[in-house]
């Protein structure tokens, strides 16, 4: 069965280049300790939380470079933060500069640890993809230099049982090692799911109809209300990223996109309600789902990754993100209700119920809707 695990985010506000460790991890302990105080089990502190960040700045002295990176963890003035979590029975994600020599040679990393209610470090990651720049940008006042400060991390991407790790949503590899989890989780829930059904009564052929007509209007209301809403708050984003560019070139994509989408919106609402109801037919005669987009979208494995084109690969990773996180939000509401879709509509062959508005099933209708759309 899934465990929940109470996180609480700790955002640090800025921290100046006068603070000294010693006030920072004071900071941390306190917000640690209101965290423990709110029934949490693990604190997420931020990248480089030790000191301020300084890779928004142009350092060319190796010795002031230098102070910013941590030699040991825990160390004398980092300590009393795993002492605080020991204390408190609390665990904590920490990001910090590491600072490491190996063969004469320093290597600098991006780092963060987890460490358990213990206070022992349980995992260590080193920040793989930097973003920003390996020189100084000329005329910023402000710079974004991870890439001169830092070298790409050598620990790949690590799961360590207990708590999870970061992940940068951008970059596939994560999902790679999120898949193996995710099957992990998934045989859970199948195991769950006959314990569950095990015992069930049937439900009359009256009953299921009733149910079906009021998931029916319940999810075309839905489907109306959000979607709609939705496509006004794209309608702004799309006005307020044209106004960002910088000429009319660059502005008529975002204008074609609103005139096209405002054209197509009452279709692209209706077509969705109207597979819902398809589908609903299909649940009630306890026929597995026709997936209508596996000929224009097929579903995209690990495995093959390296084989498909780059914008089926991009929608794939687009959908994916937006899925997973519902998933996640939604985790508890929508295991209760598959399980009891299953419980009234078995499928004949054996085969899960698909919950026709679970996150996965309205993104893919979404998507097929409008991936044919051109300017």
């Amino acid at each position: 069965m899934p465990r929940f695990v109470m996180t609480a985010s700790a955002q640090m506000g800025p921290i100046s280049k006068s603070e000294t460790r010693k006030d920072t991890v004071a900071r941390l302990i306190e917000m640690m300790r209101e965290a423990k105080a709110r029934g949490c089990e693990l604190v997420v502190f931020t990248e480089l939380a030790l000191t301020t960040f300084f890779p928004r700045w142009v350092i060319e002295d190796e010795e002031e470079l230098d102070s910013y990176y941590e030699t040991e963890m825990p160390g004398p003035q980092t300590r009393p933060l795993f002492e605080e979590a020991q204390k408190l029975g609390i665990g904590f994600y920490l990001g910090f500069a590491e600072l490491v020599i190996e063969n004469g040679v320093k290597r600098r990393y991006n780092t963060s640890i987890l460490v358990d209610q213990t206070g022992t470090i349980i995992g260590k990651y080193r920040k793989v993809h930097l973003p920003g720049h390996a020189v100084p940008q000329e005329g910023r006042p402000f710079q974004h230099l991870e890439k001169a400060y830092f070298e790409p991390g050598d620990l790949g991407f690590p799961v360590f049982k207990g708590f999870g790790v970061q992940f940068t949503e951008r970059h596939f590899q994560l999902f790679q090692t999120l898949e193996v989890i995710n099957n992990d989780q998934e045989a859970a829930i199948s195991s769950a799911r006959k314990q569950f059904l095990t015992g069930q009564k049937s439900i009359s052929h009256t009953a299921k109809e009733k149910i079906l007509k009021g998931f029916l209007t319940l999810g075309r209301d839905y489907i109306n209300e959000n979607f709609n809403e939705f496509f006004d708050v794209l309608d702004e984003v799309l006005l307020e990223e044209a106004d960002k560019q910088k000429s009319d070139e660059h502005q008529h994509p975002f204008f074609d996109a609103m005139a096209l989408l405002r054209k197509h919106r009452k279709n692209i609402v209706e077509s969705i309600s109207e597979e819902l109801r398809i589908v609903l037919d299909q649940i009630a005669a306890g026929k597995e789902i026709d997936q209508p987009s596996k000929q224009i979208n097929p579903d995209i494995s690990v495995s093959q990754l390296s084989l498909v084109e780059k914008e089926d690969f991009e929608d794939w990773l687009i959908v994916r993100v937006v899925v997973s996180r519902a998933d996640l939000q939604f985790k508890e509401p929508l295991l209760e209700l598959q399980l009891r879709l299953e419980t009234a509509f078995p499928i004949k062959s054996g085969a899960t119920t698909q919950n026709p508005i679970s996150p996965a099933s309205l993104a893919k209708s979404l998507h097929r809707c409008i991936r044919h759309l051109r300017f």
